[in-house]
């Protein structure tokens, strides 16, 4: 496990390039989403990021945690991973968590099995430097930004980027692909099935 909890830091602090031709944000409500969302980032305020994540993303996460969680639990590994489905001790208590609070207690979880993560955290300092849009038929909106921070007493910059999406009248951010990526190739090593249903 300790494997997979680097790993997935890695996934979390990863420094990507940023688009190039990034433009200035203007709209109000996605400035107020982005800078709400770093700071209970910050704070390890796990349930205000939650109310800042669209809704179908809480729904497709759900899914994905309950179709690795029966797998865990048919490989007898379920308690192994319990940390990384937001320390739920079944598949049943997976199923009748709300999304919003599923997403909650896995970033609680995964801040417990990483406490350098949740403190690197703190100290960070981001700077939004722009957007980019998917398209005109996309509501798709692409954040460019530099964050700052120290772990383990070393400063650490990185350029990243955020989806956003628009959902009646709102703007809430996606799952992070490669954060998905990672939960779904540790499902497909214990053999769940794409068709299942959470």
């Amino acid at each position: 496990m300790k494997r997979t909890a680097l790993l997935l830091l890695l996934v979390l602090l990863v420094c990507l390039p940023g688009p190039a031709f990034a433009e200035p944000v203007k709209d109000q409500r996605v400035l107020d989403a982005f800078d709400l969302y770093m700071l209970s980032l910050r704070d390890g305020d796990y349930d205000t990021m939650a109310s800042l994540m669209h809704p179908g993303e809480l729904n497709k996460l759900k899914s994905l945690m309950v179709l690795l969680g029966k797998a865990a639990n048919d490989a007898g590994q379920f308690q192994q991973l319990s940390v990384l489905l937001g320390g739920h001790e079944s598949v049943e208590s997976l199923q009748a968590a709300e999304p919003d609070a599923l997403f909650s207690d896995f970033m609680a979880g995964i801040s417990k099995m990483i406490p350098q993560l949740g403190e690197a955290f703190k100290t960070a300092e981001v700077k939004l430097l722009g957007q980019v849009k998917e398209g005109e038929d996309d509501p798709a909106l692409h954040l460019v930004y530099r964050m700052k921070f120290q772990m383990d007493g070393v400063d650490i910059q990185a350029v990243d980027v955020s989806t956003m999406r628009l959902h009646k009248g709102s703007y809430y951010f996606l799952v992070d692909e490669q954060a998905q990526g990672i939960l779904k190739s540790i499902k497909k090593q214990l053999g769940a099935e794409e068709n299942e249903v959470g």
